[in-house]
């Protein structure tokens, strides 16, 4: 849940850049739910991230720069920011897909015993 709390924090730490960065200007608020959805995403993404790097900022770090010039930056543009966006969001919906399944089947049920339907 933490992670979820990070991501809304987050996110309000970029709302800034919606009025700086030129891009974000042009897509006008139309884009801000969106935009709102890929920033929790990332902060999912680059939780498990470093978790998975054994806790290295450096490589959240380096990921992150790559990811801004990929889909931030001002020469960011077109289908390349749109893969890499869609990409993050789609790994972060499979990593809370994950968990929730390992948590699933980590907790007992109120109801009682799980059984097997196969």
């Amino acid at each position: 849940m933490d992670v979820y709390i990070i991501g809304i924090l987050w996110a309000c730490w970029h709302v800034p850049s919606m009025f700086a960065i030129e891009n974000c200007r042009e897509m006008g608020t139309n884009f801000r739910p969106g935009f709102f959805i890929g920033v929790i995403a990332g902060s999912i993404f680059l939780a498990w991230l470093y978790q998975a790097s054994g806790g290295s900022i450096c490589i959240v770090s380096v990921w992150h720069a790559t990811f801004n010039l990929f889909s931030g930056a001002a020469a960011a543009h077109g289908l390349v920011a749109a893969i890499v966006s869609t990409g993050v969001v789609a790994w972060a919906v499979l990593i809370v897909a994950l968990e929730v399944r390992t948590w699933m089947r980590s907790t007992r049920s109120t109801a009682g015993p799980r059984t097997s339907l196969g």
